[in-house]
């Protein structure tokens, strides 16, 4: 991965990763630096201060020959490091997910907390739970994690695949106001959170979003709006005062 090759995307993944290291790491001078350092010579690592002043060049996993890469032995030295380097979070802001079955696939491999916060767990099968609204964002954003800020993203490209306007208004707004306080981010250089920003912002785009009108759309509209006074299992028995169903032919006769 070149400089010039590499995404904003990509970069930041290194970065992210450096500066991890060096925060879980104690310090610029420790161990791991001379994992990058070539076998039998005497130079300076100055390959992982590329990684972190430039984001450049990705760390390898394996060497060809199969022996471990510095970004594994690093894993060894400071655990917790390679999980920002390969989440597939940085790879779905250059190549979104094409379907919701992928993001769903994605949201499943997250840590278990944040699971539960996206699936029914009495569902054996992967039953999504509500769609991402102020609470849920804020739920995300106590725990507070990488993985939970993934999960906030995929939510959102799941409520643009869906047009669901509400949605990703929710996701763009908690991005917007969280973001910067988000907890496992604070200790990242400045210039590495307003990449992650900058990212966010272009992935989730509420303006983008055109809800369908699908026939059956109006009464899912009005049933939101009067749920509170909604009687019945079906629309044909909608039992609240004139006001409610006045409220619902308005809505039906809205365009």
């Amino acid at each position: 991965m070149g400089r010039t090759s590499a995404t904003l995307a990509q970069r930041t993944s290194v970065k992210a990763w450096a500066e991890t290291t060096v925060c879980l790491g104690g310090g610029a001078n420790k161990k791991y630096l001379n994992f990058f350092a070539k076998a039998g010579s005497h130079a300076m690592p100055t390959t992982f201060h590329s990684c972190l002043a430039k984001g450049v060049p990705a760390p390898r996993l394996r060497y060809p020959n199969g022996q471990e890469g510095p970004a594994r032995k690093i894993e060894h030295v400071v655990p917790g490091t390679l999980k920002w380097l390969i989440h597939p979070l940085w790879s779905t802001f250059d190549t979104p997910c094409e379907s919701v079955f992928d993001l769903h696939r994605l949201m499943a491999a997250l840590a278990q907390p944040v699971v539960d916060c996206l699936f029914d767990p009495a569902s054996p099968l992967l039953r999504r739970r509500g769609r991402a609204l102020r609470p849920f964002c804020e739920r995300l954003f106590e725990i507070g994690t990488l993985d939970a800020l993934a999960a906030l993203v995929y939510c959102g490209y799941e409520a643009v695949m869906a047009n669901d306007l509400a949605a990703a208004r929710a996701v763009e707004r908690t991005l917007r106001q969280r973001l910067p306080d988000w907890p496992c981010l604070q200790h990242l250089k400045e210039t590495t959170r307003r990449s992650i920003a900058v990212l966010c912002r272009e992935a989730i785009d509420a303006s983008s979003v055109q809800p369908s009108r699908r026939e059956d759309a109006p009464w899912a509209v009005a049933t939101e709006i009067i749920a509170s006074r909604f009687v019945g299992p079906s629309k044909h028995e909608l039992a609240g005062s004139a006001q409610d169903i006045g409220l619902v032919e308005r809505v039906l006769k809205a365009p």
